[in-house]
C-alpha cells in the first residue's frame, strides 16, 4: 500500500513513516485484516469528554453502558472517570457531614 499524500511505500501501517500521516480509511476498509488498526485509531478518548464526564457522570455511566462494546478505551475512560467523579462527591459529602455534627 502507498501513501497517498507522499506516496511512500508504507506496506501494512496505518501510518506513513516519512510524513506520518494516516494513510486514510478508504484503503484500509477495503482489507479486512486492516479492520482492527482502524478500530484502534478511532478508540482514542477525548479530554474534552472525559472532563465532562467528571463533572456530569451520568454521561460517563450512559457512554460506557452503550458503547463498550464497540470503542473499549474511550468508554472505560469515561467510564473511570464518572466513577472517580462519584467517589469525590461521596468523600466531599462525608466530610460535610463531620464538620456539621
Amino acid at each position: 500500500m502507498y501513501c497517498k499524500y507522499c506516496g511512500n511505500d508504507i506496506g501494512d501501517a496505518v501510518f506513513c513513516p516519512n510524513c506520518n500521516k494516516q494513510s486514510g480509511y478508504d484503503v484500509l476498509l477495503s482489507d479486512a485484516t486492516h479492520y482492527d488498526q482502524v478500530k484502534k485509531v478511532d478508540d482514542v478518548p477525548n479530554i474534552f469528554l472525559i472532563i465532562l464526564a467528571f463533572f456530569i457522570p451520568l454521561f460517563g455511566f450512559i457512554y460506557y453502558f452503550t458503547q463498550i462494546s464497540k470503542y473499549k478505551v474511550k468508554s472505560r475512560a469515561y467510564g473511570i472517570s464518572a466513577l472517580v467523579s462519584v467517589g469525590v462527591n461521596v468523600v466531599v459529602l462525608v466530610l460535610m457531614l463531620l464538620m456539621i455534627i
